[in-house]
């Protein structure tokens, strides 16, 4: 209500204390709400480190959308340690789930070798889920990543890739406005 001023003057600050007591009490859309008020800076100071423990709580409960956001923050660093097999872990958990970014992020996690073993067939399929997804920036990377594949590992990403075209993306969490930053970093 606060937060985009349905029915009542937009304020942040209100908002911020509304979601921190919906957060506390464990509900999982506040605690995601929360984390990104705090990554943004939104109503309050930045601060990674409340973003990252807000996001965890959420993400733990199988918000895909603050498993991305918590995954986005272990690839940067902010916020906690910077460490890329804890991205791999939440964004593979927000990727299964239909997170496109969450999808592209692993897709650059294989390819570059960084917390998963080197696997240019599952970054291709993992760029192309997020491309069918509405993913921006994956097309360019896939076309990029295709330029050094054999074409063996084309084959097997194009082999994996063909059962799934069929499948809809699913999500497990709405999207909200709230998520538009974390959507296009």
């Amino acid at each position: 209500m606060y937060h985009h001023g349905n029915g009542v003057r937009k304020d942040l600050r209100k908002a911020l204390e509304w979601y921190l007591a919906a957060a506390q009490a464990g509900d999982s859309v506040a605690q995601s709400n929360l984390a990104l008020m705090y990554y943004r800076g939104s109503g309050t100071a930045r601060d990674y480190g409340l973003a990252a423990k807000w996001f965890r709580a959420a993400a733990e409960q199988g918000d895909a959308r603050a498993r991305h956001g918590l995954g986005f923050l272990y690839i940067k660093g902010w916020g906690v340690p910077r460490d890329y097999s804890e991205a791999a872990r939440w964004e593979r958990l927000a990727a299964e789930d239909g997170i496109p970014q969450a999808q592209a992020d692993l897709a650059y996690l294989y390819e570059s070798r960084r917390g998963v073993p080197l696997d240019y067939v599952a970054a291709y399929g993992w760029y192309s889920r997020a491309i069918a997804g509405g993913d921006k920036t994956s097309a360019e990377r896939r076309k990029n990543l295709s330029r050094i594949m054999t074409k063996r590992q084309l084959d097997a990403a194009n082999a994996v890739l063909r059962p799934e075209s069929s499948k809809p993306q699913r999500r497990s969490t709405p999207a909200t406005a709230a998520f538009a930053l974390l959507e296009n970093h």
